[in-house]
């Protein structure tokens, strides 16, 4: 997913700087079945959040409970590959028409990262796997958690 810069701003003449997508994170090992359903995008903003290309998801699932729930927003902020990624700090994975938000670790071979191993929070529920690292593979530093009260 290539992030658009934002080119609106609200009332105030602040930047909308994330963009929030129809695309739903999947906190679970579920299969993405709405491969057909149009995406929609939006912008918007948060206090604290300055610069480009950050990029929201609701979630959907329950494997990162209770570190990240269902119905949660997070927002997220690309990094440039594999090699930015700090292990068992949590991510968006977009790999294969999926998102995925996990604790991640490379997978590496011969001082090369071939692949990620995705862990749940909700370990007992949930087991680890690991999904293979290529040139289409996305991944997005989960930088902030937007939760209903």
């Amino acid at each position: 997913m290539d992030l658009p810069k934002a080119s609106q701003e609200d009332v105030a003449g602040n930047p909308l700087n994330i963009m929030l997508t129809t695309k739903e994170a999947f906190a679970g090992a579920t299969v993405d079945t709405d491969s057909f359903v149009q995406e929609s995008i939006d912008f918007f903003a948060l206090p604290g959040l300055k610069g480009d290309e950050y990029v929201a998801f609701h979630i959907s699932g329950n494997s990162m409970e209770h570190v990240i729930n269902a119905g949660d927003l997070i927002v997220c902020k690309p990094i440039s590959g594999p090699h930015e990624i700090r292990d068992n700090k949590i991510y968006a994975v977009k790999h294969n028409g999926s998102v995925w938000i996990k604790y991640v670790q490379r997978v590496e071979q011969r001082g090369r990262t071939i692949g990620l191993r995705l862990i749940s929070a909700n370990f007992l529920e949930h087991d680890p796997w690991v999904e293979e690292v290529n040139e289409y593979t996305r991944i997005y530093e989960v930088v902030k958690r937007v939760s209903d009260l």
